[in-house]
């Protein structure tokens, strides 16, 4: 545990770092392969933790059609983000 000191105007931030995307399939608690790390500035001070991400939900190995919709979601996502 770490103690994170109170002050008028904290600044928190969490990144979710990954190499690679999982490949399925995958168990329900398996580790993946990102990591998710927290920042919290506080004046002069800066606390950073790193921690490791488990599944939460398991997954079969998908065919054609199941990775073309996760392709064609992972792609309108994008494009989403892009235009706003």
């Amino acid at each position: 545990y770490r103690l994170i000191p109170v002050t008028s105007e904290p600044d928190m931030a969490a990144f979710l770092r990954y190499e690679t995307p999982i490949t399925a399939p995958f168990e329900v608690g398996s580790l993946t392969p990102a990591r998710l790390e927290v920042i919290f500035k506080s004046n002069s001070q800066s606390i950073s933790k790193e921690f490791e991400l488990h599944a939460f939900e398991g997954s079969k190995a998908g065919g054609f059609v199941t990775r073309l919709q996760a392709t064609t979601k992972i792609i309108f996502n994008h494009l989403r983000r892009i235009i706003n």
